[in-house]
């Protein structure tokens, strides 16, 4: 970036001296780094990643509290200890280095026992694990809605689950489409099928849930994004705008359990299974 305004500094890694050091090299790609990640015991399939701060967001809202402070501790012993080398000529070993990472988060955990009591400290961990699905206002309808891609699979699964206030199954729906898709990809169009089916709800407001932070973001705050999902997010903001009584918002994996399982369902290539509740009477 400075180069990009005209300031003469270097730009090759200085972990590895043998490529540009953007951040998908500098985090993931570099020797250096690969090694960090290796010895923190974390694998990362980066084979199709091509924009580090998206994929990153997008795993992160996939992992549990312990594995997101993993990641966080690899990346900043991955920074600190660059900043090591270009301002002290520090060179350290991976496994020194995250070492200290470590250690440092270890400090800040025993220094916030200390300020908040091991009891509130332990109560906000369990924040996110007890995490449930929440029913919505009485004469409403909640839609969740989630997407499964299989990495090396010819097709991509989205499933929708409709709930009303007293938490009972109304309707559910899963499709399977053909072609590769991203993970992003697959949940925009989730969210374009949803939204299409909650317009068609007459007289009733409903709330769509979906888990994938990035997509509710960049759909609520109208962000233009790269032409592979651009056109489904400007169709979500379209049918938002077009529908008030529809609100879109972000929940925790943990509380979108049944269409998450939902998607899991086999169904046809290019096509719609749907589940009704059916009722039997004596």
């Amino acid at each position: 970036m400075l180069r990009g305004r005209g300031v003469n500094v270097p730009i090759i890694c200085p972990m590895c001296d043998s490529d540009v050091e953007h951040l998908l090299h500098v985090f993931f790609d570099c020797e250096f780094a690969s090694r960090c990640w290796q010895y923190m015991g974390s694998v990362l399939d980066m084979r199709e990643v091509f924009f580090a701060p998206s994929w990153l967001l997008q795993i992160l809202n996939s992992l549990s509290r312990e594995e997101a402070v993993l990641v966080a501790t690899t990346l900043w012993g991955i920074w600190n200890m660059r900043n090591k080398k270009v301002w002290e000529n520090n060179c350290v070993t991976p496994s020194l280095a995250m070492d200290w990472s470590k250690k440092q988060v270890s400090e800040w955990r025993e220094a916030q026992m200390k300020r908040c009591g091991s009891q509130t400290l332990a109560h906000e961990r369990d924040v996110t694990a007890d995490l449930k699905w929440v029913a919505p206002a009485e004469g409403e309808l909640k839609l969740n809605v989630d997407a499964l891609v299989v990495e090396g699979s010819t097709s991509f699964s989205i499933a929708m689950v409709l709930r009303n206030h007293n938490g009972q199954f109304v309707e559910g729906r899963n499709f399977r489409g053909a072609g590769h898709a991203t993970v992003l990809e697959a949940e925009t169009r989730g969210l374009v099928e949803t939204l299409d089916w909650a317009r068609n709800i007459p007289g009733k407001k409903v709330t769509v849930e979906s888990d994938s932070m990035l997509a509710v973001n960049a759909i609520c705050r109208k962000v233009r994004y790269h032409p592979e999902v651009g056109y489904n997010m400007e169709r979500c903001q379209a049918m938002l705008e077009d529908n008030r009584n529809i609100f879109l918002c972000f929940i925790r994996r943990q509380a979108n359990k049944a269409a998450h399982l939902m998607a899991r369902v086999p169904c046809s290539v290019d096509c719609f299974n749907v589940f009704c509740l059916l009722l039997a009477f004596c």
